[in-house]
């Protein structure tokens, strides 16, 4: 933990002031989304919301500094989080996996559609 001195508190508060403002309006355009939208965006809402809970026992003076000189801070932490933590690209494996799903569904169809009706399991 860092030590709590008054710049660092200072320096803090200011960020979690900026952070508490942004929060509240990504908080406002959450409310306009549909469920779908929030199921798609629950990541970085929960992102969003850890690093408000958090951001006090997590900075010192100098990185509070730094944020606070940033327009959106919490965007920023958000995305670099989504970076750090998305070592995989789980985009990039979303559209692997739906190119695959594709091509695949497309194969099987084409095995179907080329199998004669009358064929089947026959019960014995």
């Amino acid at each position: 933990m860092f030590a709590k001195d008054k710049e660092t508190s200072e320096a803090v508060y200011a960020l979690k002031t900026k952070i508490d403002a942004e929060y509240e309006s990504m908080r406002e355009a959450w409310w306009n989304m549909t469920f779908d939208e929030l199921i798609e965006n629950s990541g970085m809402i929960t992102a969003a919301k850890f690093i408000k809970e958090n951001i006090e026992s997590c900075v010192t003076a100098e990185q509070a500094e730094c944020l606070t000189s940033i327009s959106d801070p919490l965007n920023t932490l958000i995305e670099s989080m989504n970076l750090r933590y998305d070592a995989h690209g789980i985009e990039d494996i979303k559209r692997s996996c739906n190119q695959l799903f594709n091509e695949s569904f497309k194969e099987e169809l084409e095995t179907v559609d080329g199998i004669d009706q009358d064929e089947g399991m026959i019960m014995q």
